[in-house]
């Protein structure tokens, strides 16, 4: 029953303000009034967020108590509750040095009644990070008086975000969702220095000099060993095809076979014809294989003899496919 009274109390003060909301301050009294019908309005109609920014800025221009008093209720009951404290609380107090009891009263009580619900929220930084020069805490985006850190202050229901700078460190931040009734603690034990993550030099210690070379295979004589091995490959597959032409021309050479009148004494022509390709095509593969092999077998033991003395980033060596070979250019 008390309560039912209490909030009709409020109803008839907040009803009555319209008229009176504005008997003070000295702002944009015209602009005021026309923001505060529009949050009233809006604020009927259940929709709080816009209706309590109009009533903020009602205020803001012209700071009379019946619209400070709107701005609590706003805050109220769209679950600001902390907003809503505050304002009861300064409502209370203007009341009282303006000798309106009834409002007094009223704020009074709405004060003491969402005391136990408030949510509270209180900054813990570890004394290493509370002592940093040029430390600044905020609380979403708000500065934070160090005064205030260790204290649970009373904050709207909802997630918070707390960050902390200092000069020379990386900011931190964390964030924490509150709720009616309860006191949360967000914990800073450390700050990370910016350059955390750079090696610091010591002058008492001499200059690190380069490793020496550790003695094993360089790039460009592990080069020449790939080089090299694909030469010995090529030489062998080329003899493989100068046994097979070897073999061909035996066949040949039982046919006569003229090679100034490319014509066979013995046998058919078609036979002289087969028996010659036979003897002519591995030959000319082998003698090609033979002679590019051995160009990248000596280029490979070039690169692995002289690839020790070649450890600059500009040594650049090129195995350029050439006519019945290739060329090793460039420098070491």
């Amino acid at each position: 029953m008390a309560d039912l009274k209490l909030a009709l109390a409020l109803a008839v003060l907040v009803a009555v303000v319209p008229e009176a909301a504005f008997a003070q301050g000295s702002g944009d009294a015209a602009a005021a009034e026309a923001l505060y019908r529009e949050g009233v309005s809006e604020m009927e109609g259940g929709n709080f967020g816009s209706a309590c920014s109009k009533l903020e800025e009602s205020f803001r221009l012209d700071p009379a108590t019946g619209a400070l008093l709107t701005l609590a209720a706003c805050f109220e009951r769209s679950g600001k509750i902390a907003s809503a404290w505050a304002r009861y609380l300064d409502v209370e107090s203007r009341a009282r040095t303006a000798g309106e009891k009834d409002r007094e009263t009223v704020a009074h009580a709405k004060s003491e009644e969402l005391a136990p619900r408030l949510p509270r929220l209180r900054i813990q930084l570890a004394p290493g990070v509370s002592s940093i020069a040029g430390l600044e805490v905020r609380r979403d985006k708000t500065l934070m008086s160090v005064a205030t850190l260790s204290s649970p202050l009373p904050v709207d229901p909802g997630i918070h975000v707390v960050e902390i700078t200092a000069p020379g460190h990386m900011p931190a931040k964390k964030e924490v969702t509150v709720s009616e009734g309860r006191t949360e603690v967000v914990a800073f034990d450390s700050l990370t220095p910016a350059d955390a993550t750079a090696p610091v030099p010591n002058p008492a210690l001499p200059p690190t000099l380069p490793p020496e070379p550790s003695g094993g295979l360089g790039g460009v004589q592990i080069g020449g060993i790939v080089v090299g091995s694909l030469g010995i490959a090529a030489v062998g597959v080329g003899f493989g095809f100068g046994a097979v032409a070897s073999g061909a021309k035996s066949d040949l050479d039982a046919l006569e076979y003229d090679p100034d009148e490319g014509t066979c004494a013995s046998g058919t022509p078609a036979a002289c014809v087969d028996a010659y390709d036979r003897t002519s095509g591995p030959a000319t593969i082998s003698t090609i294989l033979v002679i590019s092999g051995s160009v990248l077998a000596g280029a490979g033991l070039v690169m692995l003899l002289v690839g020790d003395a070649s450890s600059s980033d500009d040594a650049k060596v090129e195995l350029v496919p050439g006519f019945g070979g290739a060329v090793l250019r460039g420098s070491l």
